[in-house]
């Protein structure tokens, strides 16, 4: 079968796109960018923890423009564009190394839009910004080699274990946790916020980035949580 040389590229794909070239270069400058990320040489690079310095007022803008919709479908209240939108967005925000939890949103978001999760996804069209917990320590992709174990309890589930080099996890609200059970490994939304939940930054170079290791000690999730990665999870 023939590929589309555009890959589905078209003008409204093409609109945001624009769209996004014209707000990143006037809201992120080169100087704006390095004021917002290093403004202090000892609090970037020398203290315990480094910052998460990013701009929220421009969150909102993209939030409002409907970018954090663009992958979620029309029944969960997105906009249910081709995935080709999001990769060109996630190339102009690349373009000007904006400190953004987008791109950890879109993959989020594809993620849940594969697994059906309706009601996560419509948090996210409304701006929530999510981000993808599934990797161990090792740094392994397989589904099976997460470090988070789900076990039963009363009827529900409480995950334990760490997830490694979670990205923009001080950004995000929502975390997607694969996690070990009897069944396999399955997939659970987790509030950033939630009972048993630690956020530990990683010291990292590249100060427009927000790397961490997410803790969870006995957080309660939905026991059903929303997909199976590998097997049929708790």
């Amino acid at each position: 079968m023939a590929l589309s040389k555009d890959l589905g590229f078209g003008p409204d794909e093409q609109l945001v796109r624009d769209q996004a070239r014209r707000l990143l270069r006037e809201n992120v400058p080169v100087d704006k960018l390095r004021a917002l990320v290093a403004r202090d040489h000892h609090e970037a690079y020398e203290s315990k923890v480094q910052p998460a310095n990013w701009n929220e007022e421009l969150w909102k803008q993209m939030v409002e423009l409907g970018w954090t919709a663009l992958g979620v479908p029309e029944s969960a209240g997105g906009l249910g564009m081709k995935t080709i939108v999001s990769v060109a967005l996630a190339e102009e925000l690349g373009r000007v190394a904006v400190p953004s939890p987008l791109p950890a949103t879109q993959l989020a978001t594809a993620v849940l839009r594969a697994a059906g999760a309706t009601a996560w996804l419509e948090k996210i069209a409304g701006g929530e910004p999510a981000s993808l917990a599934v990797t161990p320590e090792s740094g392994s992709w397989e589904p099976g080699d997460s470090d988070v174990e789900a076990r039963s309890a009363g009827g529900g589930v409480t995950l334990h274990g760490k997830a490694a080099f979670v990205q923009d996890a001080r950004k995000a609200r929502l975390l997607v946790v694969s996690a070990r059970g009897k069944g396999g490994v399955g997939l659970y939304v987790v509030p950033v916020d939630a009972p048993g939940v630690t956020v530990k930054p990683d010291r990292i170079v590249d100060l427009t980035r927000d790397q961490a290791t997410v803790e969870l000690d006995g957080v309660k999730v939905d026991a059903a949580g929303v997909a199976a990665a590998e097997g049929k999870g708790a």
